[in-house]
């Protein structure tokens, strides 16, 4: 729809919203969109480091940053088996040396992402 002005436009909704049916859409309080992807699978027997480029770099890896413990639980479901302290030394050995960066905390952890 054009109008010519704002005034015009609000008498159009207005008019729209009083026909039975129809009701305003408001914008929702969360900004962040939520995207649903699957959770990876880890395959192979492969070390912590590996483990995590291969999570990271999936679709779900990609589509948002993710927390060690996420990660954590991702190479759980697959099978695939290491300490806290294992992944912690792995995620800041690979954040030292680029292979990953940490843009943002997520509920007050870090998080972390692939490096193109």
């Amino acid at each position: 729809m054009e109008t010519e002005g704002p005034e015009e436009l609000i008498e159009a909704l207005k008019k729209l919203e009083s026909v039975e049916g129809i009701n305003p859409i408001l914008p929702s309080a969360d900004t962040r969109q939520t995207i649903s992807v699957e959770k990876p699978t880890v395959s192979g027997n492969v070390g912590p480091s590996e483990a995590i480029r291969e999570v990271l770099n999936s679709a779900w890896g990609r589509a948002e940053p993710r927390t060690m413990n996420e990660m954590m639980d991702v190479l759980k479901e697959s099978a695939v088996y290491f300490s806290a302290s294992t992944i912690s030394g792995v995620l800041t050995n690979m954040t030292k040396s680029g292979i990953l960066r940490r843009p943002e905390k997520k509920d007050n952890k870090w998080a972390y992402v692939l490096v193109s």
